[in-house]
């Protein structure tokens, strides 16, 4: 839901994401033909709230994360 928030409200690189990441059209359509009240229902969220936390994250000069992956 964060994503289809970012990307409606222009808050990615758009040159970057084109060029670089193989497959972002067709994500970008994804996203766009989700049902954003049907996803906070789902998920027992409040929509108002996702967009907010998407726009702070979007928009925050540091991200301090954590992510994983597996490594074969």
């Amino acid at each position: 839901m964060m994503l289809h928030f970012i990307i409606k409200s222009k808050l990615y690189d758009k040159d970057f994401s084109e060029i670089e990441l193989k497959g972002f059209y067709n994500f970008l359509k994804e996203i766009e033909r989700q049902d954003m009240d049907q996803l906070a229902k789902v998920a027992g969220v409040d929509k108002q709230m996702v967009k907010e936390a998407a726009i702070a994250y979007a928009t925050a000069k540091k991200f301090n994360g954590v992510s994983w992956s597996w490594s074969y």
